[in-house]
């Protein structure tokens, strides 16, 4: 005669399958989050290298290029030649000369606050902590990836657009278009790759600034040693 699990043993099964659940569901979130970031990192920096790539070959060598900005600190024409004819955009630059970074982000739906990778504020939108003067211009791709490319050759990109966490080393990353080299390149200000987001950096270049840089070097994982 089959003998049914008694209430008691249900129970006690159900317990402990509820046990082994909250102690692996939030691994499992983390790496599911940890490979959406891995796959939009690569997209954003596939859209930057491309546009280089294609600037490159239709305009020679970027150090060949027209200057970035014009007399007026206005960087549209930079903008219109070597930026806008190779992305596929939803939200067009509404600013091309001197402009509080802060400013023009509340434009593109950011309601912050932005932090670095230790979750310091970096600055909170609401212009108690406004960034240094910028002369540049910002996108948002089809992709919802927004792309800010800076008179220095620097370029911030947001892989999920305004929506959260808006911290660096998480969704906002740092490239730099190096024109000896003609390509785009992590911004790697040391060359250390233990520098992403330590505590000593946080108000330097580390912080997340590095990020990027790491992720690379580790061949596209974000390993146990990356501060998630």
């Amino acid at each position: 005669m089959k003998r049914g699990f008694t209430l008691a043993e249900v129970l006690i099964t159900l317990g402990i399958l509820g046990v082994v659940i909250a102690m692996t569901l939030p691994s499992l979130i983390s790496n599911y989050q940890k490979h959406i970031t891995i796959v939009k990192l690569k997209k954003a920096y596939s859209i930057i290298s491309q546009v280089t790539e294609r600037g490159i070959a239709q305009y020679g060598d970027i150090s060949s290029w027209d200057p970035f900005y014009d007399k007026d600190n206005n960087c549209e024409k930079y903008y219109n030649k070597y930026w806008k004819p190779y992305l596929q955009i939803i939200k067009s630059p509404e600013k091309f000369d001197r402009f509080y970074d802060a400013d023009l982000y509340k434009k593109y739906g950011y309601k912050g606050p932005f932090s670095n990778i230790t979750g310091s504020p970096w600055f909170d939108l609401k212009g108690n902590q406004n960034l240094s003067i910028t002369v540049g211009f910002e996108l948002i791709t089809i992709d919802n990836i927004l792309i800010h490319v800076d008179m220095n050759n620097n370029v911030i990109v947001d892989i999920n657009g305004p929506q959260n966490p808006n911290k660096a080393g998480r969704d906002v990353f740092w490239f730099s278009i190096n024109k000896s080299q003609n390509k785009v390149k992590p911004l790697s200000y040391y060359m250390s790759e233990k520098e992403c987001g330590t505590v000593r950096q946080a108000s330097s270049w580390g912080g997340g600034y590095t990020c990027a840089d790491k992720i690379m070097k580790d061949g596209w994982e974000i390993r146990d040693d990356y501060p998630w």
